[in-house]
């Protein structure tokens, strides 16, 4: 049984790389791999990614010599490395790499953001290596730092949490429901688009019809004032609604009520996000700025559309654009079809098994 060290991101806090790395870290267990991993970082809810603190640097000083002590007695084949891709996370991570490079470990990394370093030190770290992307679109991301050989493309996938009879009944309750339901669903901050998506609302015409929906943790407070300040003075306080952060069953409620999701995101690092599928598999178009792989996953009209957020009138064309799906024929099933041919856990599993063994 061939032995894989997994180095990554991992709950909590939950986050979209965090998720996939523990469906990933299961995925490979159950594949015939003897698998182990080191959870790099240490910060246990979203509003505390990024801060500091002396857990976190005692956290941080024991990852090299956990590292080693696995290098030493497990003996891996191969270290599969969700990486930062910048700032000091990523410096943390490159001494772990070097570690790796020192044991003579092959070494795959696999990208879930973007902004990815690049200089002098990064092309040394990446030297002899090879990387997993999320997209096609993405390629440019790291074509400085490896050749189109030694990259492999693998889109993010989900665990298909439904079956077609609950799916049939959700689509019989959409139709009964009058009032038509927007979810925006994220980390609440100014990048992912939460303010974004209040202004695109506010310029919806006939808004009682409509309501808005945001779900998700709050990692900026200062923000938090700014967004419930825009939403009193514009009146929208019976239209747009915050429900809290929402997991597992409890998210997946909302999500069987939403008609649209609207995710108006600038975050530098968005790739791939789960949002999307998420939706998808509900049968929920999305309307999203074009960011990083967005334009590739809302690839059909009937999935949803994709804006540019510097557009004159943006958030007036949006608001338009949602007036009009209102008033269509949503193809719900065609939508969740889409999901389940190309992003199910199930069959992006499969091809990253294809990639392991390759490597191994």
């Amino acid at each position: 049984m061939k032995k894989i060290l997994f180095l990554g991101r991992f709950p909590e806090p939950v986050h979209g790389a965090a998720v996939i790395n523990e469906n990933y870290f299961k995925s490979l267990a159950r594949n015939n791999f003897e698998v182990e991993r080191i959870k790099i970082n240490y910060s246990h809810s979203i509003d505390k990614l990024g801060s500091f603190g002396l857990n976190k640097m005692f956290y941080t000083i024991s990852l090299p010599f956990r590292l080693i002590n696995k290098l030493v007695n497990s003996k891996p084949d191969l270290i599969y490395f969700e990486l930062a891709p910048n700032g000091l996370a990523f410096y943390r991570d490159s001494i772990l790499i070097l570690i790796c490079k020192l044991f003579n470990k092959k070494i795959l990394f696999h990208l879930h953001a973007r902004n990815i370093a690049r200089n002098i030190y990064s092309n040394f770290i990446f030297k002899n290596t090879k990387i997993i992307i999320l997209s096609n679109i993405l390629y440019n991301e790291v074509d400085k730092l490896f050749d189109k050989k030694d990259v492999y493309i693998l889109p993010n996938g989900i665990k298909d949490e439904l079956n077609e009879l609950e799916f049939k009944r959700i689509i019989k309750e959409r139709k009964k429901e009058k009032t038509f339901n927007i979810l925006f669903i994220s980390n609440i901050n100014k990048e992912k688009g939460a303010l974004e998506a209040l202004k695109i609302f506010n310029n919806i015409k006939n808004k009682e019809k409509f309501r808005l929906y945001f779900v998700g943790p709050w990692q900026d407070f200062k923000f938090k004032k700014e967004w419930e300040e825009y939403i009193i003075r514009n009146k929208l306080q019976n239209r747009c609604i915050y429900l809290g952060k929402k997991y597992g069953a409890d998210k997946n409620k909302v999500l069987r009520k939403t008609n649209l999701v609207l995710f108006p995101t600038s975050y530098k690092n968005e790739s791939f996000p789960l949002v999307t599928l998420e939706s998808f598999m509900f049968g929920v178009p999305v309307f999203a700025y074009d960011n990083g792989a967005i334009k590739e996953i809302i690839s059909k009209d009937y999935l949803g559309e994709v804006f540019n957020k510097n557009e004159n009138n943006i958030h007036k064309k949006i608001a338009n654009s949602i007036e009009k799906l209102s008033k269509s024929n949503i193809d719900y099933k065609r939508i969740r079809k889409h999901f389940r041919d190309n992003y199910t856990l199930q069959k992006i599993e499969k091809d990253l098994i294809k990639i392991l063994n390759k490597e191994i």
